[in-house]
């Protein structure tokens, strides 16, 4: 038996269950609780790094490196995603079926990196002429 790599794990997780197969979502209450589990272990992540990394080389590393920073938040909110697939896997459930997920087509993909853009230029242009670009 071989072990699944993790991106196979999360292709895995992203199917939608087969045709005829039915399982049913968690009620409201259950979802809530799994979501509150999410977010705490997600501020208690944040809050053991701020209690432990400060004044340490590894903090300092973080804190000076643009990539290990954004590596840093990645991990910290994947805490909570993994917390609500494992949640969503255990009900027997595909994660797109559960959010109800659909892919975009390829012209809304463009619309939407243009408007990102847009207002990212918007936010900068209103900064440099307020002068604290």
């Amino acid at each position: 038996m071989s072990a699944l790599t993790p991106w196979q794990l999360i292709s895995e997780a992203m199917t939608p269950l087969a045709p005829g197969i039915t399982a049913t979502p968690w009620g409201f209450w259950a979802t809530s609780a799994w979501v509150a589990l999410a977010l705490l272990l997600h501020d208690g992540f944040s809050r053991l790094e701020r209690a432990v990394l400060p004044g340490t080389w590894l903090g300092k590393l973080i804190t000076d490196n643009i990539a290990l920073g954004a590596l840093n938040l990645a991990v910290g909110w994947s805490v909570p995603l993994l917390v609500l697939i494992v949640a969503i896997r255990l009900r027997g459930q595909g994660v797109c079926d559960y959010f109800g997920w659909v892919r975009p087509r390829a012209g809304q993909v463009v619309v939407g990196i243009v408007l990102a853009l847009a207002i990212q230029l918007a936010m900068s242009g209103i900064l440099y002429v307020l002068g604290a670009s």
